[in-house]
């Protein structure tokens, strides 16, 4: 089972978790790391979305474990498993969606508004 949640969280570092659709505006400022795969065993795997791109691309991580994605972008970012495993809802600038992933597979997804942005998370 794949649970779908929301958290915004504002430069302050405070988390607000909202239901997937819904539109915040923070601002947090982020690393960008420029990577194509990126393995983990434990805590959460970190995705920016910047430069209508993906990085990395491609995420391994174990079950139970999530991924956190940050829209460094000045425009709005909108992720989709391409099988409907999740939906962030609308991200703008700073805003920050992460989902728990508690099943193992390989799961792919997109960015609605630019379907040119593509990302896998393979789940061991």
């Amino acid at each position: 089972m794949l649970y779908n949640f929301m958290n915004l969280v504002n430069p302050s570092g405070t988390t607000t978790t909202t239901s997937a659709g819904s539109t915040t505006t923070v601002h947090a400022t982020t690393t960008t790391t420029q990577a194509t795969t990126t393995t983990t065993t434990s805590g959460v795997v970190h995705v920016v979305l910047q430069n209508v791109a993906i990085s990395p691309a491609t995420v391994n991580i174990n079950v139970g474990q999530s991924v956190t994605w940050t829209n460094n972008d000045s425009f709005n970012h909108h992720l989709v498993g391409d099988l409907g495993q999740f939906d962030s809802g609308t991200m703008p600038l700073g805003a920050v969606f992460t989902f728990k992933f508690t099943t193992a597979g390989t799961v792919t997804y997109h960015c609605s508004i630019h379907p040119s942005m593509t990302g896998t998370v393979i789940v061991h």
